[in-house]
């Protein structure tokens, strides 16, 4: 008689795109109260194309590591609790969405991090939908 050994079934971990698509919905959602919520835009950089149209795709100027979503809100410098737009702590808001668990930036995602920090940008790296949300949301405060 054979014996079967039973592992515990593994955790679900949701997919990018899946953490993505849930970003998306809770944005609709918030930007009845918050009209910045609808300038978030997806770069669709994570979406695996087939061959013919990736490559048409890179002609068209798609590149490679740029991060997953952006927020193109500047964000101002507060002095006595108010706003001052001639100081901008940063113009604008980059995400790079990677899963809860496993997800490493590759070279060129290193690479345009610096570049757009360089250029005054917040550039961050959030594991799932959740902590995507939570930056936003502080971000806009």
């Amino acid at each position: 008689m054979k014996k079967f050994r039973l592992t515990p079934p593994k955790p679900f971990i949701p997919r990018e795109h899946d953490d993505q698509v849930a970003i998306f919905e809770i944005a609709a959602f918030k930007a009845k109260q918050d009209p910045r919520w609808n300038l978030l835009f997806a770069t669709l950089n994570g979406v695996r194309l087939p061959i013919g149209l990736a490559v048409k795709m890179k002609k068209a100027g798609n590149k490679h590591g740029v991060p997953d979503l952006f927020l193109p809100v500047p964000r101002f410098c507060v002095l006595d609790g108010t706003p001052h737009k001639e100081c901008v702590e940063a113009h604008g808001l980059w995400i790079e969405l990677k899963r809860e668990k496993g997800g490493v930036l590759s070279s060129s995602q290193k690479w345009w991090h610096q570049q757009l920090t360089e250029m005054g940008y917040r550039v961050v790296v959030a594991k799932g939908a959740q902590v995507a949300i939570k930056i936003i949301e502080e971000y806009l405060k």
